[in-house]
């Protein structure tokens, strides 16, 4: 059996994903630094204070991993820092055995994911067809 692990961008954290009973749940810093309304700050908060979201720094080698996939797909110049950190995430949880499942509304990140075959999920959209 995989072990699963939800990896949170920015519009899952502002969707409420952190107060969800799935688990283990993770970001990136910049995500956590692109929140900046009070009542999604204030879930943040509660979620890292009980360890229900936890922030992991992806190494540089999955950085350079995700960059370099990206612009083998043709993404790369259309994704933020933010957007390749999380890409970089799901490639260290996978070479770690785990089976990332990423939250996000962000078209050209689901689509740069389904290209390398991970896992995700649209937040509040219906997410890529194709």
């Amino acid at each position: 059996m995989t072990r699963k692990v939800y990896i949170l961008d920015t519009s899952a954290i502002f969707a409420g994903i952190t107060g969800s009973q799935l688990a283990p749940q993770c970001t990136v810093p910049e995500v956590i630094e692109e929140v900046k309304d009070l009542d999604s700050r204030r879930r943040v908060e509660i979620a890292l204070s009980i360890r229900r979201l936890n922030v992991v720094h992806p190494e540089e080698k999955y950085v350079r991993k995700a960059i370099r996939q990206s612009k083998a797909i043709g993404t790369y110049d259309k994704l933020s820092n933010t957007d390749v950190k999380i890409l970089a995430l799901a490639i260290k949880f996978l070479n770690e055995g785990f089976t990332p499942i990423v939250l996000t509304d962000d078209y050209r990140l689901q689509y740069t994911l389904k290209r390398m075959n991970i896992e995700f999920h649209p937040v509040k959209t219906m997410g890529i067809k194709d």
